[in-house]
């Protein structure tokens, strides 16, 4: 039977497919297959006290977080808590209102970790940088990872031991949006990916967090295109253009996917898989070897943690997210 047959009948009639329902083929990752999608996001430029832009020597422009000096790592009021003070085993902290560089066209060139790590995003293509979309959620700046053509805007973190997972737990936090349309075999970005640190060949092993089934806007987490490493969310219609808290943990052997605050769909590994991934670096709102990944919406805040994040550090990250964007 024709692959692609065989993967309609397999979603429309509910068989699960590597514990995931009509999520894809076993021996094929939703984000490495092809596509293109509209253009989103306002341009915009930070300004300096006196009101022009600030820019390095090679006329780029970088903004500071001129909202709200209080929730930034900089510019913190004593004693607030942050990610990073907050927040044990903290990998990475992108804020899209604090060290980001942009080019003469308004596209992200560079975006500075706040974690005190270093592990700062670049752009490589045939990826191009998100705009910044001022103002857009509750008066604060975001990124808007949506192109026109071709693989659209993600943002790479270099590998680093940092973020080299191994058999360890691990989480991924965001504010994020997204409008990706599911569909497994169409020709849109049907996948909506806000991380993935996965090898490109299949069974496509590594930590892949991504926003739709072949039928449905749910939030998944994969490790791998083979049967049991996958955990679906159970909250539907997400791709909504509204702003959310997404995010996924493996703790032990649970591998978990949140929404809002809440934990939306869980599953027990039968085994801890290496996803530390050697030499691939952490890509944000898309894959740059694939077409089909591309995110279609906004990034707000992006945090990731190497090893156990507790309940109640989750509940602190969660409620500090509600506080500094207004959801």
């Amino acid at each position: 039977m024709d692959i692609r047959l065989l993967a309609v009948v397999l979603a429309t009639s509910g068989v699960v497919l590597g514990g995931v329902v009509g999520t894809a083929c076993v021996g094929t990752d939703p984000a490495l297959t092809g596509a293109d999608g509209p253009e989103s996001g306002i341009a915009n430029e930070a300004s300096t006290a006196d009101g022009s832009s600030p820019s390095t020597d090679d006329g780029s422009v970088v903004t500071t977080d001129a909202k709200s000096g209080a929730d930034s790592e900089a510019g913190g009021e004593a004693g607030a808590w942050t990610p990073k003070s907050g927040l044990p085993g903290l990998a990475l902290w992108l804020d899209s209102t604090v060290g980001v560089t942009f080019d003469g066209s308004a596209k992200l060139t560079s975006w500075l970790d706040q974690s005190g790590n270093g592990n700062n995003g670049t752009v490589s293509a045939p990826c191009v940088g998100p705009r910044l979309a001022a103002s857009s959620l509750n008066g604060r700046d975001t990124l808007a990872f949506s192109e026109t053509g071709g693989i659209g805007a993600c943002v790479s973190v270099a590998d680093v031991v940092s973020l080299q997972f191994g058999t360890g737990d691990f989480a991924m936090f965001m504010v994020a949006r997204y409008t990706n349309i599911p569909d497994l075999l169409g020709a849109g970005d049907s996948t909506a990916t806000f991380f993935a640190k996965v090898q490109v060949a299949s069974p496509a092993t590594g930590a892949h967090l991504f926003g739709n089934t072949s039928s449905d806007a749910k939030l998944q987490l994969w490790l791998s295109n083979q049967s049991g490493n996958q955990a679906l969310g159970a909250t539907g219609a997400l791709n909504n253009n509204v702003f959310h808290r997404f995010g996924a943990t493996r703790r032990g052997l649970d591998l978990e996917v949140w929404v809002d605050g809440a934990s939306d769909g869980k599953v027990t590994l039968g085994g801890a898989a290496d996803l530390s991934q050697v030499g691939r670096p952490l890509d944000i709102g898309g894959v740059p070897e694939s077409s089909r990944s591309s995110l279609l919406g906004n990034i707000a805040e992006v945090v990731v943690i190497k090893g156990n994040a507790t309940n109640a550090k989750l509940a602190d990250l969660d409620a500090y997210f509600k506080a500094k964007h207004g959801l």
